[in-house]
């Protein structure tokens, strides 16, 4: 059976998250876990942006994702921090990294992630469905016009919760547009290189929230000067990146 572009793409991002799982180690590069929780997300948005499969990203892989975040977001905390700087406060989220890494990443869990992986990559195989080629191209332009549009009305006033989801379209967008071009579809260099620009700086005032809210945790736990000093700082780059997003 000949697979055709999107089921093929599809299957294949599950595929590299099976290699991946292997790779995430308690001293692994924190890259591999990044690429993982990317390729999840990346078939989830595609699957909702094109109907068509008629198949329903795996609630366990929802959970599973969502449960990650404070990984992630403490490993982008820790490449962020000097260790040398500011080394208790390193050592503190180090700790607590390790701390969430443990009740995530056992063997049983790899195995009942792995399993329902094997079984998603199977029904995607077998869907294969049907797709017209101007569709794909026309769905996912829409979709990056939409966010673009949406992009050059925010104001001042627009609320940081609007920009975390706009943040959330151009991810979206970008995967679309990286599936056209990538499976030969549609050339959309451009578009992509627009997107990950967007997204990269919108994405910068959403770590920074994060971080903030990291800090004042650490700080009610551990109450020394380096996270006084970090809260601090964070907080005025927030202030910075949020008026030069609007």
């Amino acid at each position: 059976m000949e697979l055709l572009p999107l089921t093929r793409y599809i299957s294949y991002h599950i595929y590299h998250t099976i290699l991946l799982i292997p790779k995430i180690t308690l001293v692994s590069d924190p890259a591999n876990l990044h690429q993982f929780r990317v390729s999840l997300r990346r078939i989830r948005a595609l699957l909702k942006l094109y109907p068509y499969m008629s198949l329903s990203f795996p609630p366990i892989l929802k959970q599973f994702i969502k449960r990650t975040n404070p990984l992630r977001e403490l490993d982008v905390l820790l490449a962020d921090i000097s260790s040398k700087n500011y080394p208790n406060a390193y050592r503190h989220i180090t700790e607590l990294r390790n701390d969430y890494y443990g009740e995530l990443f056992d063997d049983l869990r790899r195995k009942e992630i792995l399993e329902v992986l094997n079984e998603f990559y199977d029904s995607v195989i077998d869907c294969n469905p049907s797709t017209d080629t101007q569709q794909l191209i026309y769905d996912a332009l829409s979709y990056y016009q939409e966010s673009t549009n949406l992009y050059n009305a925010l104001t001042p006033q627009t609320p940081e919760k609007e920009l975390h989801a706009l943040r959330i379209r151009f991810k979206i967008s970008r995967y679309a547009l990286e599936f056209l071009t990538e499976s030969s579809l549609h050339d959309e260099g451009e578009k992509i290189t627009q997107c990950k620009m967007l997204q990269d700086h919108l994405g910068r005032i959403q770590d920074i929230s994060n971080q903030i809210e990291w800090f004042q945790a650490l700080y009610r736990r551990h109450p020394i000067k380096e996270f006084s000093k970090l809260l601090k700082e964070r907080k005025k780059q927030l202030k910075i990146f949020k008026e030069s997003s609007r």
